[in-house]
């Protein structure tokens, strides 16, 4: 919707709440599970699948410069690091440590297939739910880390522990599609965490707006406005004013309004047919639609409080009726003698 100002007010721009502050999907979501601890659980599941499936089928995948001990060595070790791991407080340490996990399991995938005949190796399509697991739970620099850290294991175990004879198709078949599969969890992951993080925002909002609105009906002060202001400020995460009419005036068609790609709106402050003022907010995010939502309600529940207190203020005003003496329904003042 392009912007329209139903009403032509020039006046200069007060500010109040706070200064407007853009929500991160990976650091205003409380309610979520810490990613590490994620991790942590996720390797666990993942080594509890592999071991026995290792077990069951590396007795014909073994090649004769190995034994089958040396894959059973390997299975023992690594089911004892991922207890350890999974032992581990990992939401108490620095980000970087949770590094370790992925590192196990690249070490341990690329110990396997060196055992079973590695770039042939049918093991190979382990790093397929590392790489995935990485791009579910860790930043996307440190998913881009993981992707070359399997790319130099399997040059490590081509040309280092097999001399150069080892196979590399697969690295340059099968791991642009694993680390596609990386960036497409780490994507899906971005945008699960983005939604909820709104879910919730909304519902603190939700939660706050119906609070002022209580606050602003129960209210004592002549002129709710200036309440207005600072509460919408306070809830909407940006700059707030709330302009006043000396009268109320007829409302138009026109009682909502937004502008420069949805970070300004406009409301208006209205009861019923009659407009008590302009609500303003600005921040450098975008209002969603939620929001727009509950700014009108809060702007409607301060037309409403505004009215009710112009009301009250007029009755006060009005003289008052000397006793015995009543009016008509045409307006005739008579003696009730």
């Amino acid at each position: 919707m392009n912007f329209v100002r139903p009403w032509p007010v020039l006046l200069p721009f007060h500010v109040f709440g706070r200064p407007a502050v853009a929500f991160d999907a990976d650091g205003d979501l409380r309610a979520m599970a810490d990613p590490r601890a994620g991790l942590a659980r996720g390797a666990t599941i993942l080594a509890a699948v592999a071991i026995p499936v290792v077990a069951l089928t590396a007795a014909g995948q073994v090649t004769r410069q190995h034994s089958l001990g040396e894959v059973g060595a390997l299975l023992l070790g690594y089911a004892l690091v991922s207890v350890a791991l999974a032992k581990i407080p990992w939401t108490t340490l620095p980000p970087a440590w949770s590094m370790a996990i992925p590192g196990v399991q690249l070490l341990f995938v690329v110990s396997l297939t060196s055992l079973t005949g590695g770039g042939a190796s049918p093991y190979f399509a382990f790093y397929a739910p590392v790489l995935a697991l990485a791009g579910w739970y860790l930043r996307r620099d440190w998913v881009a880390a993981t992707v070359l850290g399997t790319a130099a294991a399997e040059c490590w175990r081509a040309f280092v522990v097999e001399g150069g004879l080892g196979s590399v198709e697969q690295l340059t078949i099968a791991l642009p599609f694993y680390a596609a599969i990386a960036a497409l969890a780490h994507l899906t992951a971005r945008q699960l965490r983005e939604a909820i993080v709104t879910i919730r925002r909304d519902q603190i909002r939700t939660a706050e707006t119906l609070t002022a609105v209580r606050a602003l009906a129960t209210a004592s002060s002549a002129d709710p406005l200036p309440a207005l202001a600072v509460t919408a400020g306070r809830i909407f995460g940006g700059r707030a004013r709330a302009i006043a009419f000396d009268r109320p005036t007829p409302s138009g068609s026109e009682l909502f309004a937004e502008s420069d790609g949805g970070r300004r709106l406009s409301l208006a402050i209205a009861a019923g047919e009659r407009v008590h003022g302009i609500l303003e907010l600005e921040r450098g995010t975008p209002f969603s639609t939620t929001e727009a939502r509950l700014a009108g309600i809060l702007a409607g529940a301060a037309g409403h409080a505004a009215e009710v207190r112009r009301g009250a203020s007029r009755r006060a005003r009005r003289p008052a009726t000397p006793p015995g003496v009543g009016r008509s329904s045409a307006g005739v003042t008579r003696s009730a003698h």
